[in-house]
């Protein structure tokens, strides 16, 4: 999904190239169409996190039928703890994310638009477009 990457460089453009390692205070604002973009993106991540989550209870389900069978018990009993891991992981990565789209959503408007020549009103839509909550 890359969303560290995807995030390390929303980040990053708060702050010029000419100042290198050193972030102290920002000297730019990232533009309208880029948090979009990252919203976009984050809505993606979500989808891909839920559909994860449906599939993990699916596992879960598959390996406690293995687990009542008692012929490998201790395999099931090593995924069904794995599977355990990896949904509260993914469900504390899901808040997260909900929350960073949360603060973009309500911040979106306040970022400056780029200087490229894109219509007001396509941005005004795509704004629009974006769901309030995940």
């Amino acid at each position: 999904m890359g969303i560290n990457e995807l995030m390390s460089g929303f980040i990053e453009a708060f702050y010029s190239k000419k100042i290198g390692k050193i972030r102290s205070t920002w000297d730019q604002v990232p533009s309208q169409e880029m948090v979009i973009f990252v919203m976009n993106r984050l809505i993606g991540v979500v989808l891909l996190m839920n559909k994860a989550l449906q599939i993990f209870n699916d596992a879960f389900n598959t390996f406690s039928a293995l687990l009542r069978q008692t012929e490998f018990m201790s395999f099931a009993l090593a995924c069904l703890a794995i599977l355990a891991r990896f949904n509260i992981l993914t469900r504390v990565m899901l808040e997260e994310i909900k929350k960073c789209y949360g603060l973009l959503r309500n911040w979106v408007e306040y970022f400056p638009r780029s200087s490229q020549t894109i219509p007001e009103t396509d941005l005004d839509n795509e704004i629009n477009k974006l769901p309030e909550f995940l």
